[in-house]
């Protein structure tokens, strides 16, 4: 067994605080948090809108304008023999957006029905669970010019984490996704 030297476990002491910080880079978590095994469905949530708003800043002015986080569509699988739909994970994927674009200093309004704003971005998007995989794909739109902004497409095992928000059975519990 060799002897380490007092450099190389200096170099190592030291590289350990700056390891968390490669995850960040200019306020962004998303690349690392969405490459976990075991992510949640909220620190996704939240990178997906990292990712949005670090893609949208050129064309879009967080603190002057208006934005409005849509409730994310599902795109329910048919070719299942039992069809489930699971409008509350889109609900919940939007507010945990809506929450990270208020961190990040952006002036969210409730609904798009706006009069007379100078600019407002719409972030929108759909989501299917197929097996054991939930897909998410969400975008920013510049309302009065229909440009998009941003987008963003990830997948997620479906976990307890996404389970717990899926329609559950006449017992409570939540289905078990078919493994495809």
């Amino acid at each position: 067994m060799t002897k380490a030297s007092p450099l190389a476990i200096l170099a190592i002491f030291l590289a350990m605080p700056l390891g968390a910080c490669g995850v960040f880079v200019a306020g962004v978590a998303a690349p690392s948090i969405l490459k976990q095994e075991k992510v949640n469905v909220t620190n996704a949530s939240h990178a997906a809108a990292d990712i949005l708003a670090q893609q949208s800043q050129r064309k879009f002015d967080r603190q002057e304008n208006l934005l409005v986080v849509s409730d994310l569509q599902e795109i329910v699988d048919t070719s299942q023999k039992e069809i489930i739909e699971n409008p509350q994970v889109g609900k919940v994927i939007a507010g945990q957006m809506r929450t990270r674009f208020l961190e990040l200093g952006y002036n969210i309004f409730e609904n798009s029905n706006t009069q007379g704003s100078k600019n407002m971005a719409v972030v929108t998007g759909t989501y299917s669970i197929r097996g054991n995989k939930m897909q998410v794909y969400v975008r920013m739109t510049n309302q009065k010019t229909g440009e998009v902004i941003g987008l963003h497409e990830y997948s997620l095992p479906v976990t307890y984490d996404i389970k717990k928000y899926m329609t559950r059975d006449k017992n409570g519990v939540p289905p078990m996704p078919h493994i495809i």
